[in-house]
């Protein structure tokens, strides 16, 4: 399953007993059906799925109103989508652009490279197990775009100078400023989220967290040189990178 949409049924709209009966009128007969005659709000009393080649669409329906976010329910809709190709097509196009734009821009010049003791992950291991048939870089992308994360793959020319156990900040032939492991690349800047979590260690080994608008570099606790990395990016962005410190518990 790459993702699902849940969409609350509004009480005032719709009779629970007619929800199903409408939805069977336009999508055919459903599967997985079961009801509960223990009517009570926290209790699902009838559900149904509808099965197709890319998604799956479930309904499920309560056995009183509740009251979510100030909203009056009755059920919710389910969307469960498990379509690679469908997703790429819908969210990956404006990465693809960017990466193509980002190829020969890459001011070699610039590179400023930081080593990690600890080797940086290729993301998304989940999806990617998921999809075993699609390039990594593939799958990538379309749940980046979904996820609308800031990321791209980060250009040949970078990845060409560093290794999985490096980051690397560097500057567009414009002058714009990019942090880059070996896998993916965010644009730094000014209002960019950052926050260091260094996690001490105790039963556990510590370990350190440095995320800076959705690339998460993982690292050994307590480094020095995680803190000249941490200053240098300061300087770029311009602002103050949220510390947090605590135990591994």
């Amino acid at each position: 399953m790459i993702d699902s949409i849940w969409i609350n049924i509004p009480a005032q709209l719709f009779n629970r007993q007619q929800v199903i009966k409408k939805l069977i009128a336009y999508l055919g007969p459903g599967s997985n059906y079961f009801s509960d005659s223990h009517y009570y709000s926290d209790n699902v009393v009838e559900h149904c799925e509808w099965a197709f080649d890319n998604c799956v669409i479930g309904v499920s329906m309560y056995g009183g109103v509740r009251e979510e976010d100030n909203e009056k329910i009755i059920g919710s809709l389910s969307i469960s989508l498990s379509d690679i190709d469908l997703l790429d097509s819908l969210y990956s196009k404006p990465i693809r652009e960017l990466e193509s734009e980002m190829a020969d821009q890459v001011d070699m010049s610039t590179i400023e490279s930081f080593q990690t003791k600890q080797a940086q992950s290729m993301p998304r291991s989940r999806e990617r197990e998921e999809f075993p048939n699609h390039p990594a870089a593939f799958v990538i992308r379309a749940f980046d775009g979904l996820h609308k994360e800031a990321l791209f793959q980060t250009p040949l020319a970078v990845q060409s100078v560093i290794t999985e156990s490096e980051v690397c900040t560097w500057q567009s032939t414009i002058g714009d400023y990019y942090l880059s492991n070996y896998w993916q690349t965010v644009q730094l800047e000014n209002d960019i989220f950052s926050k260091w979590t260094n996690l001490l260690p105790t039963k556990s080994a510590g370990v350190c967290y440095v995320s800076i608008g959705g690339l998460l570099i993982v690292d050994e606790d307590s480094r020095p040189e995680t803190k000249i990395f941490v200053r240098h990016i300061e300087k770029i962005i311009k602002s103050k990178m949220e510390y947090h410190e605590a135990y591994d518990c």
